[in-house]
């Protein structure tokens, strides 16, 4: 998806970061590319000055998410790309290992 510069709200306060629609086509690669990694990024798309990592914890028919979201500036670098993701993914095995543990008794 693409960035465009600066628009306005409904309520008239200025957002940079207004996103343009993306295609089909677009909107697929990204999710499929979501699902091969097993974690999904945000790098400011939705508000220029925030980051978040996400990872879906599956149990059976089950499914809810990990998402973590910080200031921008304190998520960069290998701490965003390396560190939370990994911190995200271990919890996320934590929490199916739990609920699957819960649902067997």
């Amino acid at each position: 998806m693409r960035k465009i510069s600066q628009g306005r709200s409904d309520n008239g306060e200025t957002n940079s970061g207004f996103v343009e629609l993306a295609t089909d086509r677009e909107v697929r690669t990204a999710i499929d590319q979501i699902r091969e990694r097993g974690i999904a990024f945000e790098r400011g798309e939705q508000h220029p000055d925030l980051r978040s990592v996400a990872v879906s914890v599956d149990v059976d028919a089950a499914r809810a998410a990990v998402y973590v979201v910080a200031p921008a500036d304190r998520m960069r670098g290998k701490r965003f790309e390396e560190n939370i993701p990994g911190l995200v993914s271990n919890t996320a095995k934590k929490i199916a290992t739990a609920v699957s543990s819960v649902r067997e008794t």
